[in-house]
């Protein structure tokens, strides 16, 4: 049985349950009603538990690397406002920061005008 038979016989068993009079309820018989349901949890696709777990796999990635980032972060911030590192952007950034120290070095021994 499928999804939309299963939700077709649950439907039907409801609307064609007994109505208690003077009331919008209805008694259902509470066997078939959760072997209905039991239909359904079975007639679940596959595709939707792969989505699921898809989902909860791609999270888990996003975490890791919000984390990774993070850790990047703090240590590019705690190594004098530059990551260790032997990449051409962090070279650059490395010898920047040294001509920034010696050209402060370099202005407060100067003489003041």
């Amino acid at each position: 049985m499928n999804i939309h038979e299963a939700v077709d016989r649950l439907e039907y068993l409801i609307a064609h349950s007994r109505q208690i009079p003077l009331t919008r309820t209805v008694v259902i018989d509470q066997e078939e009603a959760l072997a209905c349901i039991d239909d359904l949890r079975l007639s679940l696709p596959d595709e939707i538990k792969q989505a699921r777990w898809t989902l909860q796999e791609q999270q888990r990635l996003l975490s890791e690397a919000q984390s990774e980032a993070a850790r990047t972060r703090n240590r590019f911030h705690s190594g004098s406002g530059c990551a260790r590192s032997t990449t051409p952007f962090f070279a650059t950034c490395q010898h920047t920061n040294v001509l920034a120290r010696s050209s402060r070095t370099r202005s407060s021994s100067s003489p003041t005008r």
